[in-house]
């Protein structure tokens, strides 16, 4: 749980603000996507390793099908 709140912070302190700029900007989701996907990636790859394979494969196949369309 530490862990997932310590996410969160970063996430908030980082990548919001960012993100809140670029909506604000009039950032397409198009604009989005390509800018945050290597966020999107690394979020992946922890869930990946996380200790409930069931969820890692679940959320892996969801954020892929996203990816690519499906």
């Amino acid at each position: 749980m530490a862990d997932q709140v310590s996410e969160f912070e970063e996430f908030k302190e980082t990548i919001m603000p960012s993100l809140q700029a670029d909506l604000a900007a009039g950032a397409t989701t198009e604009d989005l996507l390509q800018k945050y996907d290597r966020v999107a990636l690394a979020r992946l790859v922890s869930l990946l390793v996380s200790f409930k394979p069931e969820v890692a494969l679940a959320a892996a196949k969801d954020i892929l099908d996203r990816k690519l369309g499906k």
